[in-house]
Protein backbone atom coordinates (compact mmCIF):
# COMPACT_ATOMS: atom_id res chain seq x y z
CA UNK A 1 0.00 0.00 0.00
CA UNK A 2 1.29 3.46 -0.89
CA UNK A 3 0.22 6.26 1.45
CA UNK A 4 -0.07 9.79 0.05
CA UNK A 5 -0.28 12.29 2.91
CA UNK A 6 -1.69 15.78 2.45
CA UNK A 7 1.20 17.45 4.27
CA UNK A 8 -0.22 20.81 5.26
CA UNK A 9 -3.53 19.20 6.17
CA UNK A 10 -1.59 17.02 8.61
CA UNK A 11 0.36 19.98 10.01
CA UNK A 12 -2.77 22.06 10.59
CA UNK A 13 -4.74 19.14 12.08
CA UNK A 14 -2.04 18.15 14.55
CA UNK A 15 -1.21 19.98 17.77
CA UNK A 16 -0.84 23.69 17.25
CA UNK A 17 2.56 25.21 17.68
CA UNK A 18 3.94 28.71 17.80
CA UNK A 19 6.84 27.65 15.59
CA UNK A 20 7.15 28.89 12.04
CA UNK A 21 5.51 26.89 9.28
CA UNK A 22 8.93 25.85 8.00
CA UNK A 23 9.95 24.58 11.45
CA UNK A 24 6.66 22.68 11.83
CA UNK A 25 7.15 21.14 8.38
CA UNK A 26 10.70 20.06 9.26
CA UNK A 27 9.52 18.59 12.56
CA UNK A 28 6.70 16.71 10.81
CA UNK A 29 9.09 15.28 8.22
CA UNK A 30 11.53 14.20 10.93
CA UNK A 31 8.85 12.52 13.06
CA UNK A 32 7.14 10.87 10.09
CA UNK A 33 10.47 9.57 8.84
CA UNK A 34 11.14 7.87 12.17
CA UNK A 35 7.69 6.25 12.21
CA UNK A 36 7.81 5.22 8.58
CA UNK A 37 11.27 3.73 8.96
CA UNK A 38 10.24 1.67 11.98
CA UNK A 39 7.05 0.40 10.38
CA UNK A 40 8.45 0.00 6.86
CA UNK A 41 5.57 1.84 5.20
CA UNK A 42 5.62 3.29 1.69
CA UNK A 43 4.75 6.95 2.31
CA UNK A 44 4.87 10.16 0.32
CA UNK A 45 4.06 13.43 2.05
CA UNK A 46 2.93 16.14 -0.37
CA UNK A 47 3.21 19.88 0.29
CA UNK A 48 2.11 22.83 -1.83
CA UNK A 49 5.17 24.64 -3.16
CA UNK A 50 5.95 27.73 -1.12
CA UNK A 51 5.01 30.82 -3.12
CA UNK A 52 7.73 31.86 -5.53
CA UNK A 53 10.33 29.35 -4.33
CA UNK A 54 10.05 26.55 -6.92
CA UNK A 55 8.79 26.56 -10.46
CA UNK A 56 9.10 22.81 -11.07
CA UNK A 57 8.10 19.81 -9.05
CA UNK A 58 10.63 19.12 -6.31
CA UNK A 59 10.80 15.66 -4.82
CA UNK A 60 13.28 13.74 -2.76
CA UNK A 61 13.70 11.23 0.04
CA UNK A 62 14.49 11.79 3.68
CA UNK A 63 15.59 8.26 4.48
CA UNK A 64 12.39 6.18 4.34
CA UNK A 65 10.01 9.04 3.57
CA UNK A 66 9.41 10.56 0.14
CA UNK A 67 8.78 14.32 0.31
CA UNK A 68 7.16 16.18 -2.60
CA UNK A 69 6.77 19.93 -3.07
CA UNK A 70 4.40 20.55 -5.95
CA UNK A 71 5.13 22.78 -8.95
CA UNK A 72 4.42 26.48 -8.46
CA UNK A 73 0.87 26.49 -9.86
CA UNK A 74 -0.14 23.02 -8.66
CA UNK A 75 -1.78 22.33 -5.30
CA UNK A 76 -1.03 19.27 -3.21
CA UNK A 77 -4.63 18.16 -3.83
CA UNK A 78 -4.09 18.33 -7.61
CA UNK A 79 -0.82 16.41 -7.32
CA UNK A 80 -2.44 13.67 -5.23
CA UNK A 81 -5.33 13.32 -7.68
CA UNK A 82 -2.85 13.19 -10.57
CA UNK A 83 -0.91 10.38 -8.84
CA UNK A 84 -4.11 8.37 -8.37
CA UNK A 85 -5.14 8.92 -12.00
CA UNK A 86 -1.74 7.77 -13.31
CA UNK A 87 -1.59 4.69 -11.06
CA UNK A 88 -2.56 1.46 -12.85
CA UNK A 89 -4.32 0.22 -9.70
CA UNK A 90 -5.65 3.09 -7.60
CA UNK A 91 -6.88 0.67 -4.92
CA UNK A 92 -3.21 0.32 -3.90
CA UNK A 93 -3.16 3.96 -2.78
CA UNK A 94 -4.42 5.34 0.52
CA UNK A 95 -4.76 9.10 0.75
CA UNK A 96 -4.36 10.53 4.23
CA UNK A 97 -6.34 13.75 4.55
CA UNK A 98 -9.15 15.28 6.54
CA UNK A 99 -10.10 17.49 3.60
CA UNK A 100 -13.58 16.18 2.72
CA UNK A 101 -13.61 17.37 -0.87
CA UNK A 102 -10.20 15.80 -1.58
CA UNK A 103 -11.28 12.61 0.20
CA UNK A 104 -14.44 12.34 -1.93
CA UNK A 105 -12.52 12.93 -5.18
CA UNK A 106 -9.94 10.28 -4.21
CA UNK A 107 -12.64 7.73 -3.34
CA UNK A 108 -14.31 8.43 -6.70
CA UNK A 109 -10.97 7.58 -8.37
CA UNK A 110 -10.85 4.23 -6.50
CA UNK A 111 -8.28 5.10 -3.83
CA UNK A 112 -8.69 4.39 -0.13
CA UNK A 113 -8.92 7.34 2.25
CA UNK A 114 -7.98 7.70 5.90
CA UNK A 115 -8.52 10.81 7.96
CA UNK A 116 -5.46 12.35 9.59
CA UNK A 117 -6.73 11.27 13.01
CA UNK A 118 -7.45 7.66 12.02
CA UNK A 119 -4.09 7.36 10.26
CA UNK A 120 -2.20 8.66 13.30
CA UNK A 121 -4.18 6.34 15.59
CA UNK A 122 -3.48 3.39 13.27
CA UNK A 123 0.25 4.19 13.05
CA UNK A 124 0.57 4.58 16.84
CA UNK A 125 -1.30 1.30 17.39
CA UNK A 126 0.92 -0.46 14.85
CA UNK A 127 4.03 0.96 16.54
CA UNK A 128 2.85 -0.19 20.00
CA UNK A 129 2.09 -3.65 18.65
CA UNK A 130 5.58 -3.83 17.20
CA UNK A 131 7.09 -2.75 20.57
CA UNK A 132 5.14 -5.42 22.43
CA UNK A 133 6.12 -8.06 19.88
CA UNK A 134 9.80 -7.07 20.19
CA UNK A 135 9.75 -7.18 23.99
CA UNK A 136 8.08 -10.58 24.24
CA UNK A 137 10.54 -13.37 24.96
CA UNK A 138 11.04 -15.80 22.14
CA UNK A 139 9.29 -18.99 23.06
CA UNK A 140 10.07 -22.27 21.48
CA UNK A 141 7.08 -24.18 20.26
CA UNK A 142 6.30 -27.08 22.49
CA UNK A 143 6.61 -30.28 20.53
CA UNK A 144 3.93 -32.84 21.11
CA UNK A 145 3.98 -36.13 19.31
CA UNK A 146 0.86 -38.11 18.50
CA UNK A 147 -0.09 -41.19 20.52
CA UNK A 148 0.28 -43.34 17.40
CA UNK A 149 3.80 -42.12 16.77
CA UNK A 150 4.77 -42.65 20.41
CA UNK A 151 3.49 -46.23 20.27
CA UNK A 152 5.38 -46.84 17.01
CA UNK A 153 8.63 -45.48 18.49
CA UNK A 154 8.20 -47.59 21.65
CA UNK A 155 7.90 -50.73 19.52
CA UNK A 156 11.07 -49.82 17.64
CA UNK A 157 13.01 -49.20 20.87
CA UNK A 158 11.70 -52.38 22.51
CA UNK A 159 12.66 -54.42 19.45
CA UNK A 160 16.16 -52.89 19.43
CA UNK A 161 16.51 -53.49 23.17
CA UNK A 162 15.52 -57.15 22.80
CA UNK A 163 18.00 -57.60 19.93
CA UNK A 164 20.79 -56.05 22.01
CA UNK A 165 19.94 -58.23 25.03
CA UNK A 166 19.87 -61.42 22.94
CA UNK A 167 23.24 -60.54 21.43
CA UNK A 168 24.68 -59.96 24.91
CA UNK A 169 23.36 -63.34 26.11
CA UNK A 170 24.86 -65.17 23.13
CA UNK A 171 28.31 -63.82 23.94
Amino acid sequence: MHYLIDGYNLIFRSASSKSSLQKRRETLIKELNILIGELKLNVTVVFDAPAGEWHDLNRGHVHALEVVYTAKKQSADEYILQEITHCHNSSLITVVTSDRSLANLCKAQGAHVKSIESFLTWVCHKKEKKKVKKSEPIRERAFKDSETNIARLLLIFEKKLLEDLSQDLEK
